[in-house]
C-alpha cells in the first residue's frame, strides 16, 4: 500500500504540473524531457500551494480531502489529454529519430545514477537533525492536526526550529501522507531527489539545441553528479542525507528553472514563458527564505537585460505582460508573506541589521569570508567542478558577456553572492560556525542556474539556439 500511494501521489505531481503547462500555452514545441523536467517541479510546488491555501481558508487537510484532490486533478488531466489528442492531425510529420551512441549512453547513466541514489537513500533513510526539525517535523504536525494553524507550529515549549520557514516541501509531504493515510516519513522524502530529476531533464532540454545533445547531456550529467544533491558536507557522508527532508535541493532546482524561463521569455517575448518563470519564483518564496533574495535579483538582472535589449534597438516588452508576471508572482508569494508576519520569528532579523553602522562595525570579517568562498568553491566533495568550470568558462568567453543571457545569468549569480556575503558581514551569529554550517548549502542554491550560465556561455557562435530559430543576441 505504500507503494501504490507513493506511486500515486509521484503521478499526481506529474499531471497536475502538466495540466497547468498545459493551461499557460507553456508546453508549445518543448520536447519530451522539457516538458517532463517542468512538470515534476511546478507540479509539487503548485499541490502544496494549494494545500496551504485551503488551510488558510480553514479547510482541514484530511486524507479524504487530498485524496479528492488527487482524484480531481487525475481527471482534469485526463479530459485534457483525451482533448489535445483530438486535435493532433493524424498525417502529422513523424519526428526524426536521433542517434543514440555508446557515449551518449554513458552519460545518460551518469545523469540518471545519482538520482537512483538519492532516491533510494530517501526512501529507507529517517530525517536528522535539521531536516527533522525545521522540515519533516513540519509535515507530521500539519498532517496530525490537518491544519497550517496548527500551535504545535508556534509552540515556545516545542523542539521546532524556524516556525516562520516556508511550508513548500512540507506541504507536498503532507499530501504524500494523505494518499495513504498514513505517515510515510522516509516516502515523502522523494519530493526532492524528483526536483533532482525534473531540472536536470529541463536544463537538457534547453541546452540541447545549443549544445547538441551529447554536450547537453554532460552538462546534466555533471549537474546530477553534485554531490549535494544527493549528500551534503562531511558531517553526513552518506548518500541521501540531504534529501532527507532539507528544503536546498527544492530551492537550487526552482532557482535553475526561473532563470532557465526567464531566458525563454528574454529570446522570445511569449507571455506563457514570462508568467511560468513568475510562478518558480513564487514558488522558490514559498520554500525557502531565500528565495525572496533569488526573486529581486532575477527582477534586477532582467531590467539590466532590457537595458541591453534597447541599447541594441530591440523594443522593450509590453507593460502588459510585465503586469501579469507581477501578479502571477504575487498570487504565490503574497499569500505566504501575509501569514508569515504572523508567525514569531526566531531567527535573525538580517532587513534590519543592513545598516551601514553594522557593515562598518563587522568589516574585519571580509577578508575571512573571502578566503572562506574561494575555500568552499574549489570544495569538490560538495559542489563538484562547478564553479571551477565556471570560472574558465567565464575567462575563455569573457567578450561574450554583454549578450543578453550572458548578462542576465551573471547579474543573478553575482546578485545572490552579494547578498549571501552581506547576510555573513552583519549577522550576530558567530562566523566561523556559520560559515562552516551554510556556506555549503548557499552554494549549492546556485548549482543549477551555474549549470544553465556554463552552457550559454560555451554554445557555439551563430548556432540556432531558440524553438523559434533566433538567436541569443536576436
Amino acid at each position: 500500500m505504500d507503494a501504490l500511494a507513493l506511486a500515486a501521489g509521484v503521478l499526481t505531481f506529474l499531471f497536475c504540473g502538466d495540466l497547468l503547462l498545459q493551461l499557460l500555452g507553456a508546453e508549445r514545441g518543448r520536447d519530451a524531457a522539457g516538458r517532463l523536467g517542468l512538470a515534476l517541479l511546478l507540479g509539487p510546488g503548485a499541490l502544496a500551494f494549494l494545500l496551504f491555501v485551503l488551510s488558510l481558508c480553514d479547510v482541514p487537510l484530511r486524507p479524504a480531502i487530498l485524496r479528492g484532490l488527487a482524484a480531481l486533478t487525475w481527471a482534469a488531466w485526463g479530459v485534457r489529454f483525451l482533448a489535445t489528442r483530438r486535435k493532433v492531425r493524424a498525417d502529422a510529420p513523424a519526428r526524426a529519430r536521433r542517434h543514440f551512441d555508446l557515449a551518449s549512453a554513458a552519460l545518460l547513466v551518469l545523469f540518471l545514477l545519482p538520482v537512483v541514489i538519492g532516491a533510494a537513500f530517501a526512501l529507507v533513510v529517517p530525517p536528522f537533525k535539521d531536516s527533522l526539525v525545521i522540515w519533516s517535523l513540519k509535515a507530521l504536525v500539519i498532517f496530525q492536526d490537518g491544519s497550517v494553524y496548527s500551535p504545535d507550529l508556534v509552540a515556545e515549549n516545542r523542539f521546532l526550529f524556524h516556525p516562520n520557514y516556508p511550508l513548500l516541501v512540507p506541504l507536498a509531504q503532507v499530501f504524500l501522507f494523505g494518499l495513504r493515510g498514513a505517515a510515510l516519513e522516509h516516502a515523502a522524502k522523494i519530493v526532492l531527489p524528483l526536483a533532482h530529476l525534473g531540472i536536470g531533464l529541463a536544463l537538457f532540454s534547453y541546452l540541447r539545441p545549443r549544445l547538441g545533445a551529447r554536450r547537453a547531456l554532460a552538462l546534466a550529467a555533471l549537474l546530477a553528479a553534485t554531490p549535494h544533491f544527493y549528500r551534503t558536507d562531511e558531517l553526513y557522508t552518506f548518500a541521501g542525507s540531504t534529501p532527507s527532508g532539507y528544503a536546498d535541493p527544492m530551492l537550487a532546482a526552482l532557482c535553475g528553472a526561473a532563470c532557465l524561463q526567464t531566458l525563454e521569455w528574454l529570446a522570445r517575448r511569449q507571455r506563457a514563458d514570462l508568467l511560468l518563470a513568475a510562478l518558480f519564483l513564487g514558488l522558490a518564496v514559498f520554500t525557502k527564505n531565500e528565495g525572496a533574495a533569488l526573486a529581486l535579483c532575477v527582477a534586477l538582472a532582467t531590467a539590466a537585460a532590457l537595458l541591453l535589449d534597447r541599447l541594441r534597438g530591440r523594443a522593450l516588452p509590453r507593460a502588459r505582460d510585465v503586469a501579469l508576471g507581477l501578479f502571477a508572482f504575487a498570487l504565490v508569494a503574497l499569500p505566504w508573506a501575509a501569514h508569515r508576519a504572523t508567525l514569531p520569528a526566531r531567527d535573525e532579523n538580517y532587513p534590519e541589521r543592513a545598516r551601514l553602522e553594522v557593515f562598518e562595525q563587522h568589516a574585519w570579517r571580509i577578508p575571512t569570508l573571502a578566503a572562506a568562498a574561494l575555500e568552499e568553491g574549489v570544495a569538490a566533495g560538495r559542489h563538484g567542478l562547478l564553479w571551477p568550470l565556471l570560472l574558465c568558462a567565464l575567462v575563455a568567453r569573457r567578450r561574450r558577456l554583454l549578450r543578453r543571457e550572458n548578462a542576465f545569468l551573471c547579474g543573478v549569480v553575482a546578485g545572490m553572492a552579494a547578498i549571501y556575503f552581506a547576510v555573513f558581514v552583519v549577522t550576530p551569529l558567530h562566523t566561523v560556525e556559520l560559515v562552516r554550517a551554510t556556506a555549503p548549502r548557499l552554494f549549492f542554491h546556485l548549482a543549477a542556474a551555474v549549470v544553465l550560465f556554463l552552457g550559454v556561455l560555451l554554445a557555439p557562435r551563430g548556432r540556432a539556439t531558440r524553438r523559434d530559430g533566433l538567436r541569443p543576441c536576436e
